[in-house]
């Protein structure tokens, strides 16, 4: 059996069965400790934030407060009457007792054990939530909970105290895709069909969200702070998060979620995003061991469309997959792609070195050098930002197959932006030698488009969301320079029609590419 409202089994709960009934607090918090119980205080900010202290620079809103609880209200499939002032008190008092839990264990040279934790947290949850029962049913003020509620109060605890807080029920839902955030109230979910709708507050104000992406860059050990005001992370369910802070209005976030991980170009033809010829043409571009790079706007689908790529790879071939945060999961997938190395750089901290760079950073240039002695087949990166294109260059001219991602506005503006990435490693890389090098070496560049359409009043949702492949041309040189051919061009609904096969192409029919469907659409 299931409980509606936390969706989890109920036998979960039932250490919460027995409590006595709740009443919302009505004071302010009094203990506001701001660090996760996993993390030693030892390893937070230097100015991470208490109840009083306001965010340098930052003109943050001031805080909202949850409506009262209404005995009409359905409280079966939402989580909008829990005491949010509550469940942080309860926090702070928790953590403040695993952390001395935590303390006595490292003094007795017991090694940290986070299932252990789990369950003592779980256990002093349930503690504090009956010892608050007993107080205010003593005090005899208010209308107490229910057992729902109270069941609701535990699992956000636990949430705050272990996952991401009011954030963490967004994430289980399955029908979400992408979690926006612009401020605490302002909220856009984003669902697997490209329907955008709007979400619940994430927290009381923006001091607070604030607070909880700090909190949450701890955990992961990143820097977050007015020094460091972004922060990219790989969350433990392999979703993308963005946050960004001080230089903005607002603390802002951006969750995607990547549900299309193990995805087919099949799949792909399904949801609209290719056409059956397209999908054909592609697999064969790919097990042929062509290079190519997939381009298109922030959050147009790049990355899936990826996925289905290398799933076309013989399971034989040796990947590297090269990524600022790791999210192709590739080598998540080991009866498919049983020999991968993912390789994810690392941003380094707020402090630099005496050659500009920050300490500790990684980058995608260095990994792929370091990758030159394991031997691989294939090279794909998760999206090309700098100079690490010119390591790119000398996979292809080695004769390796790439495949790579990057932001342009068409598939004919790629080559721009990838020759001004090249040039970013300084004079030895003139404009000359990048054009002709990337047009001597790209055979495809696919163009992914997202269009965005509000919806009629009375359907769910605002906007629609759609994704699909609009063009794809094939790149070469001659005398004059780069040479394009428009391979798929957008047809009357804006998706990739056939047009014109180059003759170095022909050959993909040895791939299983079904050309004379190509020419016969084309015509």
């Amino acid at each position: 059996m299931t409980d509606p409202l936390i969706n989890q089994p109920t036998n979960e709960a039932s250490s919460l069965a027995g409590l006595p009934l709740l009443q919302p607090a009505t004071e302010p918090s009094r203990v506001e400790q701001r660090f996760a119980p996993a993390v030693p205080a030892s390893r937070l900010p230097a100015n991470f934030l208490t109840p009083t202290q306001e965010p340098a620079g930052g003109r943050l809103r001031r805080a909202h407060t949850e409506p009262p609880a209404s005995a009409d209200d359905d409280l079966s499939t939402s989580t909008d009457q829990v005491d949010w002032r509550l469940v942080r008190e309860i926090r702070a008092a928790a953590t403040e007792q695993l952390s001395e839990q935590r303390v006595a264990a490292t003094a007795n040279g017991e090694p940290f054990d986070p299932d252990r934790e789990l369950d003592a947290g779980r256990q002093i949850v349930d503690e504090l939530l009956q010892e608050h029962a007993t107080n205010t049913l003593r005090a005899g003020e208010g209308r107490p909970l229910d057992i729902r509620q109270q069941r609701a109060t535990a699992q956000a605890v636990h949430d705050a105290l272990f996952g991401m807080g009011r954030l963490e029920p967004l994430r289980k839902q399955e029908q979400v895709e992408n979690i926006e955030a612009y401020g605490f109230d302002n909220v856009l979910l984003e669902d697997q069909n490209g329907v955008l709708n709007r979400g619940p507050a994430i927290a009381n104000s923006d001091e607070e969200m604030l607070e909880d992406l700090m909190l949450l860059a701890s955990r992961y050990g990143r820097p977050f702070s007015e020094a460091v005001p972004e922060l990219h992370l790989e969350l433990d369910d392999g979703s993308r998060l963005a946050a960004v802070a001080w230089v903005t209005p607002r603390p802002t976030l951006v969750i995607r979620r990547h549900r299309l991980k193990d995805i087919s170009l099949n799949d792909l033809v399904e949801r609209r995003t290719l056409s059956p010829n397209l999908a054909s043409f592609l697999a064969a571009v790919i097990r042929s061991g062509r290079s190519v790079v997939v381009a298109g706007a922030q959050g147009a689908g790049k990355t899936t469309l990826v996925r289905g790529l290398c799933n076309e790879i013989p399971p034989w071939e040796k990947i590297g997959t090269f990524e600022t945060e790791r999210e192709l999961g590739l080598d998540q997938m080991p009866d498919r792609h049983p020999r991968v190395v993912a390789f994810e750089a690392r941003p380094g901290s707020g402090e630099y070195t005496a050659d500009g760079r920050r300490a500790g950073e990684i980058t995608l240039r260095q990994l792929f050098k370091t990758s030159y002695r394991l031997i691989l087949d294939r090279y794909i990166v998760g999206e090309v930002r700098g100079d690490e294109i010119l390591e790119m260059i000398e996979a292809m001219e080695a004769g390796q197959g790439t495949i790579s991602t990057t932001h342009s506005r068409s598939a004919k503006a790629t080559l721009a932006k990838l020759i001004t990435c090249a040039m970013k490693a300084g004079p030895n890389i003139s404009e000359a030698y990048a054009t002709k090098a990337l047009a001597e070496h790209i055979d495809v560049i696919l163009y992914i488009k997202r269009d965005q359409t509000p919806l009629a009043p009375g359907q769910a949702g605002f906007a629609l969301r759609q994704r699909y492949v609009s063009q794809v041309v094939s790149l070469g040189w001659n005398p004059n320079g780069p040479d394009f051919t428009d391979i798929y061009v957008p047809g009357s609904d804006g998706r990739a029609h056939p047009n014109v096969l180059p003759e170095y192409l022909e050959d993909l029919a040895e791939y299983g590419f079904e050309s004379d469907q190509f020419h016969q659409e084309a015509s």
